[in-house]
């Protein structure tokens, strides 16, 4: 492999090492063909050990450990649609597709539950290179209740006209560039700093023994620049109730100490005490962008900044949930097309009475599957398309007195 992930582990300070170098089943050149650098977090909370490993193009993956690191489960959050590619290797070119960039975070909850914050951009290849689209913007949210991405090119479109996106504002969509004058206009120069990641991009997060989750990133802000470049400020936004509804969002660096900075690659401590602040690090200076490439400017003085911030200075959202699902409960056909089998998965709100109805183009019922009464949480509905003819359905998840419909195509 060009690039191989390698876990170690220490259980004496260093020491020793119980985990030595090892290349873990999953993640192997079975699988994949490398990893890019600095495209990976780790976590731990007592013996739940946990790490992502991802980019534009390889799956973004979590690995997580209920034992301290001696056994590994693996889960693909967001499945790349073009496995094993590399400019140098057919197919040479590919259709533009929304991604992960290569950022992202993870925290663990008291009951062992792993929460993901991750970058959105767009990628896509000539058949020469690699290529990415600065200004596509979008900052994600998953955590292991809810259903995975699939390898859908738009699954993780974040725009509001998106034809097709498997996102959600504010739930699984949780970040993006903010209108601050409120024109209803993005008002920058378009030239921002190149680091390779989302506008809104470079995401921290912790959560408390509260079940707040509060997530921290580098976001391309309206009104600052130099007159060359656009400036990044860090921005925050929370969640109260372990990730289902965010609050508002806060420029942390809007005070006239940062007015000519560029902030960027926060990293919050991983403290999950009850303490009333989140502490945080930073770079910042004068010019956006890198040294060592993209931008490719002067070398400069950077200084790594200490944030001390109220947790009270950043809104908590609260929604009473009345409905059973939302649209953003209920998965979309995976996979789909369809050839054998396929499943939809259904995120229950609360004790519901579920059910499943498939109709053709001409309405006719053609399947249908009782659940009965279930119980909030997680339940799938398993499709053999292979006793239908080809062409396409609509698949209605009934809970209680609400219903959403999900498009399948039948090959």
């Amino acid at each position: 492999m060009d690039g191989a992930l390698l876990y170690y582990s220490s259980t004496d300070g260093g020491t020793t090492w119980d985990h030595d170098a090892e290349l873990l089943d999953g993640i192997t050149a079975d699988e994949y063909i490398g990893w890019s650098g600095d495209a990976y977090d780790i976590q731990a909370r007592g013996d739940v050990v946990a790490f992502l490993a991802g980019d534009s193009w390889t799956d973004f993956v979590l690995m997580k450990s209920e034992d301290a690191g001696d056994t590994w489960e693996k889960t693909v959050i967001w499945e790349n649609p073009y496995p094993f590619f590399t400019p140098a290797t057919p197919p040479y070119a590919t259709d533009t597709f929304y991604c992960v960039d290569g950022s992202h975070a993870l925290t663990i909850d008291m009951s062992g539950k792993v929460h993901v914050t991750f970058g959105i951009n767009r990628a896509h290849s000539d058949g020469t290179q690699t290529l990415w689209f600065p200004l596509v913007d979008g900052l994600g949210y998953w955590n292991e209740d809810r259903p995975t991405f699939s390898n859908d090119l738009n699954a993780l479109c974040p725009y509001d006209d998106c034809v097709y996106t498997e996102l959600e504002e504010d739930y699984s969509l949780i970040g993006w560039a903010q209108d601050i004058n409120e024109n209803g206009e993005w008002d920058i120069l378009g030239e921002v700093g190149l680091y390779y990641v989302s506008p809104s991009g470079m995401p921290t997060m912790v959560i408390d023994n509260q079940n707040r989750i509060y997530v921290v990133w580098a976001g391309v802000t309206e009104g600052y620049d130099n007159g060359l470049q656009d400036y990044r400020h860090l921005w925050a936004r929370a969640s109260s109730n372990g990730g289902d509804w965010w609050g508002g969002f806060v420029d942390l660096t809007s005070d006239l100490v940062h007015i000519f900075d560029e902030c960027v690659f926060p990293s919050i401590s991983p403290n999950y005490s009850d303490d009333d602040f989140l502490h945080l690090n930073y770079q910042y200076d004068t010019e956006p962008g890198l040294h060592v490439r993209g931008d490719e400017d002067p070398i400069g003085e950077n200084t790594i900044g200490y944030m001390q911030v109220g947790k009270d200075e950043i809104p908590i959202g609260v929604k009473e949930y009345e409905q059973a699902v939302f649209g953003y409960d209920v998965s979309q056909v995976s996979p789909n097309p369809v050839s054998g089998a396929a499943r939809i998965n259904v995120n229950v709100r609360k004790p519901v009475n579920l059910s499943l109805e498939v109709t053709n183009m001409m309405g006719q019922v053609v399947m249908v599957q009782e659940k009965g009464d279930v119980l909030a949480g997680m339940n799938t509905f398993e499709i053999n398309s292979s006793l239908l003819s080809n062409g396409v359905y609509f698949c209605t998840v009934k809970a209680g007195e609400n219903s959403i419909t999900r498009k399948m195509i039948v090959e």
